[in-house]
């Protein structure tokens, strides 16, 4: 079979981690996953906490972006957070975060592989740690400023992005239990929030990228999807074997998205070890739902870029070019 014009993105975490979770929290998760050892459990413990220094290993990440598109991944969300140096907010960056020019640089040497370059920064109360003191001042007039900085920032270093992925995902308190103090929007606040980071993004000619989470849990209660506008395009994530719309939530979100019209491209993931995620993913949509509302999937392997993790990140790399044959003409 061939494919169509579809986007094939792997997600890229440029940063260093965004949690603030507890060992005890990442113990559960590894559990949860069935990682199979401590020592990765310890790796991914200390790749996903907050960090004052850039966790980027940019030989490792040559030789790993060149296996990316040998595998036909023509897109990269690159996760952004602290590890840029914003001209308006340099007092957001870590020690050794890339300075506006080396991030140039790196765009275009992407960008001659045949890379698109999504920027991605998450603005969800969860993931925000990287706003430093102002994720303290969440929907206050000095937090609006500086979201609005970062994202014109952002633009104007990537040259007027087609997408910006804003994140949004999992902002509910009790994501929050291990954290020393919880903040979540919540109801018209939400709304609210959002819409603004929709116009900012749109000011400067992007399209919002997001995760589904919010929209598909509060539905049933709050209309998501008759208030959110057509023009956001929306990822549901699901990693697991099993497809069940009637049990499980990202699925009947997939299926909710499709039949209202939405845009969506799915994510898949190799990081709790269901290694053909990304088959299982593509396999399912293909079969269930309207491809011309699919303009491409994503493939987050939630792992650092270090040769640590070099097999995970091959292994993702090839289960998206196995989907790739899954993808009708």
């Amino acid at each position: 079979m061939s494919e169509r014009s579809l986007m094939w993105a792997m997600y890229v975490a440029l940063h260093g981690g965004d949690h603030r979770c507890t060992m005890q929290h990442m113990r559960r998760d590894g559990i949860r996953a069935k990682w199979p050892d401590d020592e990765f459990l310890n790796r991914i413990r200390r790749g996903c906490q907050v960090s004052d220094q850039m966790r980027f290993n940019e030989k490792e990440w040559e030789f790993i972006s060149k296996c990316y598109a040998d595998a036909g991944v023509n897109t990269i969300v690159l996760g952004l957070r602290n590890a840029i140096v914003y001209p308006s907010h340099p007092e957001l960056a870590i020690k050794g975060a890339w300075s506006p020019a080396k991030l140039r640089e790196e765009l275009e040497r992407l960008r001659g592989m045949g890379f698109e370059v999504v920027p991605k920064l998450n603005f969800s109360t969860t993931h925000d740690a990287w706003l430093k003191e102002y994720h303290l001042m969440v929907s206050t007039p000095e937090y609006y400023k500086v979201c609005a900085d970062v994202i014109r920032d952002v633009c104007e270093m990537f040259g007027s992005p087609r997408l910006f992925h804003i994140g949004f995902d999992e902002e509910q308190i009790r994501n929050h239990h291990c954290e020393p103090i919880a903040i979540a929007r919540q109801g018209e606040l939400w709304w609210h929030d959002l819409q603004f980071f929709i116009d900012e993004v749109s000011r400067h000619g992007a399209r919002t990228w997001m995760w589904v989470d919010h929209i598909a849990k509060e539905s049933e209660h709050t209309k998501a999807y008759e208030r959110l506008p057509k023009s956001v395009v929306l990822s549901p994530w699901y990693y697991q074997e099993v497809y069940d719309k009637d049990k499980t939530w990202q699925v009947k979100a997939m299926h909710e998205l499709n039949a209202r019209g939405f845009e969506m491209i799915p994510c898949g993931s190799n990081h709790y070890f269901t290694e053909d995620s990304m088959e299982l993913l593509v396999s399912y949509c293909e079969e269930h739902f309207d491809r011309s509302l699919i303009p491409g999937y994503l493939c987050a392997p939630w792992v650092g870029i270090g040769p640590y993790f070099r097999n995970r990140n091959l292994k993702a790399a090839e289960s998206v070019k196995r989907a790739r044959m899954l993808a009708k003409s």
